[in-house]
């Protein structure tokens, strides 16, 4: 069973992926990083460049995730990325956002079921040999597109086919459409991945059940984003491993800050990273939430360390 770090920009950089590689070493398989569009008039950016640079990542196998629906655009990215050492990428089909779906992106990119065909047999006709994975929700406005869009990925040698069964619309509000990604564990010819809303070792236990019941065997694997920011030691547990700690928790949230000034001089941005990361995480602490209130209202990393370290060891 293959265990991924699903992409969230933002908050799954290269400091977050180091953080959890260096405590709960071996529960990640695979890290897939926030999305890096092309741009034809200009080089990545400096913090683009950051993310996915290799020294960055050590220990880490990384799949660097590109957002497009240009084919000339995907070509130029992944000659750059091939250039850094990277041998596989990935494509995102399901970012939700409104400002990349009103651009035929991301999700935005499955209204156009014959477009999205046309640009998948261009970038295999440019590199036959290409290793590409598909993140992939299943339609935008209606799942009743699902299984045309299936037939086009069956179509190409994808080498994981990651489903997150929501559509477009659905954001990450509602539950997932857990029947569409039965369906393409029974038709897809990749590997199929499941992503979404797996929050705790009895979701896993649940997802895997359904499918064993439905399609006759498990997915290839399951990713999860917002289960692992909530909880670093998530992929651990679901391997059978041991619960996270407060002393461990501690040690890895430490681990975070260090890393951030390292390569942010501002406490200010520091404090708002670290915020992003508890969003989730205070969801595992039930009868705190007062604490919580006020380190989110904290200014200066001193207050700020001192609330979060009183929610986690009292």
């Amino acid at each position: 069973m293959i265990f991924s770090l699903a992409p969230m920009e933002g908050i799954t950089g290269f400091v977050f992926r180091n953080g959890i590689n260096e405590f709960f070493k071996g529960s990640v398989d695979k890290f897939y990083s926030p999305f890096v569009t092309p741009h034809l008039k200009r080089p990545m950016t400096k913090r683009e460049l950051e993310d996915v640079n290799p020294a960055n990542n050590k220990g880490v196998t990384l799949i660097p995730q590109i957002m497009t629906n240009d084919g000339e655009g995907f070509d130029s990215l992944l000659l750059k990325l091939y250039e850094m050492g990277y041998s596989e990428v990935n494509l995102n089909l399901g970012c939700p956002s409104g400002t990349v779906t009103a651009r035929g992106r991301g999700s935005g990119f499955l209204k156009y079921p014959d477009k999205l065909d046309s640009f998948l047999e261009n970038v295999y006709k440019s590199t036959p040999d290409l290793k590409l994975s598909l993140k992939t929700r299943i339609g935008f406005e209606t799942e009743e597109v699902w299984p045309q869009l299936l037939d086009i990925y069956n179509k190409y040698p994808i080498t994981e086919l990651i489903v997150h069964p929501r559509i477009g619309k659905d954001g990450y509000s509602g539950v997932p459409r857990v029947d569409a990604f039965i369906y393409a564990l029974k038709n897809a010819k990749a590997p199929v991945i499941y992503n979404g809303d797996i929050y705790s070792v009895d979701d896993y236990k649940k997802l895997i059940e359904i499918c064993v019941k439905e399609a006759g065997k498990e997915p290839a694997g399951v990713m999860t984003g917002r289960g692992l920011v909530r909880n670093p030691a998530l992929a651990r547990m679901i391997k059978g491993g041991d619960e996270i700690s407060p002393s461990e928790r501690a040690a890895y949230l430490d681990f975070l800050i260090r890393s951030y000034r390292d390569n942010i001089k501002d406490d200010n941005v520091v404090i708002q990273k670290l915020k992003e990361v508890w969003v989730y995480m205070q969801r595992d602490f039930e009868g705190k939430e007062k604490l919580c209130k006020k380190m989110f209202k904290c200014k200066d990393m001193e207050s700020f360390m001192a609330f979060q370290d009183e929610i986690i060891n009292n």
